[in-house]
């Protein structure tokens, strides 16, 4: 039982660190990572797993809840800096997705963004 617990710690810390570099793969920064291996209980290795479960998904829905604004059609329209009849034909053109409640039509901020596209300077 206490070899599994050592290897339980070694996968945690593995997940961890791969988590690390995806979300620091961005970054131009060196960085060093350190695994330390400590033969513990089964009930310490999971209360410290649920805490950094529960870290990593308040962080991530802090994240989440911060690009899921929504926004009105004069919101939407007003962020990209187009006027309504451009929004309705990018909306109709599946170019913005778009979400209808009741007889409103609303937009998701992240979705918006993300539907902006870069434009390649040499493709004529």
């Amino acid at each position: 039982m206490l070899n599994i617990c050592c290897l339980l710690k070694v996968l945690y810390f593995s997940i961890l660190i791969k988590i690390i570099n995806n979300s620091t793969k961005n970054m131009h920064m060196a960085t060093q990572h350190f695994i330390q291996i400590e033969c513990i209980s089964v009930e310490q290795f999971k209360n410290e797993l649920l805490a950094e479960i529960k870290l990593l998904l308040e962080t991530f829905n802090n994240l989440q809840t911060e690009q899921d604004e929504i926004l009105s059609r004069e919101q939407t329209a007003e962020l990209l800096k187009i006027s309504l009849v451009t929004l309705w034909k990018w909306t109709k053109k599946d170019i913005i997705p778009a979400y209808r409640i009741g007889y409103k039509v609303r937009y998701k901020k992240s979705e918006v963004l993300a539907s902006l596209k870069p434009k390649n300077r040499f493709n004529f």
